[in-house]
């Protein structure tokens, strides 16, 4: 499913959704559920082969090291859509810098890549501010269960390596191999909290809905990273998400405290969710971690 105008709902949401975070830190932020023509792709694993051909078959001609950027120059036919591990992707003929076999030097290569192999969101930034830009990188791993949720895992990578992971599990339908959502993500300094910490937020919007479904927040501090809180919700419109995540200053002054309004991710799952009752949980912040409060 193509997603209309996905910067778009992106940039309405960061607006809406951050009032009571600080200004965002110096960040670059690529999103797709699909790439287009012109768009930037950033490689997600290590020695990724660009092929002659939309194939596993195709000759191997060079080989991408991971956060490497690569432009997207095409898309393949459906019907070379190629499935690994339950997950659907198509082909993408992309040019990047790579090392080139035939020689062993560096070079721009194109060929074909499998979109499972590319980031679905990429931030990048510099937040310990030492001039050196890091790479945020989400993307799939699985969706052998095809139930509720796939795995995805979150790459932290600096220098060419992969520096902190954290796999977890992304809400989507049961219906779909292949990512139904637009996903987003921001970094921030959360007010409210002391010390304040760098979070990562992270999010998907239903394009079916007209508000945003879900959310998980990551804190960037120290290792390894580790999740915050996650929140999850069925959009009835604008003005209900069917989840909201409470920042301090919407507490009524409650310091040191986050809290999820929503329904609980095995709600989600049953046959009569939009049945399901709400429910609020606070997260109580440590200055490293936060932790659900009793």
């Amino acid at each position: 499913m193509k997603i209309p105008f996905p910067h778009l709902a992106l940039l309405l949401w960061v607006q809406a959704a951050s009032p009571q975070s600080n200004a965002v830190l110096s960040c670059s932020n690529f999103i797709a559920g699909t790439f287009e023509p012109g768009a930037t792709a950033y490689a997600f694993g290590d020695r990724l082969n660009i092929r002659r051909e939309a194939s596993t078959g195709g000759t191997v001609a060079a080989a991408l090291k991971i956060g490497t950027p690569v432009e997207i120059l095409s898309r393949g036919r459906e019907e070379d859509s190629l499935e690994q591990r339950g997950l659907r992707e198509p082909w993408y003929q992309v040019r990047g810098e790579a090392e080139i076999l035939s020689t062993g030097a560096r070079g721009m290569a194109k060929g074909w890549l499998w979109g499972g192999l590319l980031a679905k969101v990429t931030l990048v930034y510099d937040v310990d501010r030492d001039g050196t830009n890091e790479f945020l990188m989400l993307g799939f791993l699985s969706n052998q269960t095809r139930g509720w949720g796939k795995t995805a895992e979150l790459r932290a990578i600096r220098g060419g390596k992969i520096t902190q992971r954290l796999a977890f599990t992304v809400f989507d339908s049961p219906s779909q191999r292949a990512p139904r959502h637009t996903l987003w993500g921001e970094i921030f300094r959360a007010s409210g909290l002391e010390p304040a910490p760098n979070l990562l937020r992270l999010g998907f919007h239903d394009p079916l809905g007209a508000a945003p479904s879900g959310e998980w927040l990551m804190v960037l501090d120290g290792a390894p990273l580790t999740l915050a809180v996650g929140a999850f919700g069925l959009a009835a419109g604008a003005e209900d998400a069917g989840y909201r995540v409470l920042f301090p200053d919407q507490l009524y002054g409650a310091a040191g405290l986050l809290a999820v309004e929503g329904l609980p991710f095995e709600a989600l799952t049953s046959t009569n969710v939009r049945n399901a009752a709400r429910e609020r949980a606070h997260y109580g912040w440590d200055g490293r971690s936060f932790h659900r409060e009793p």
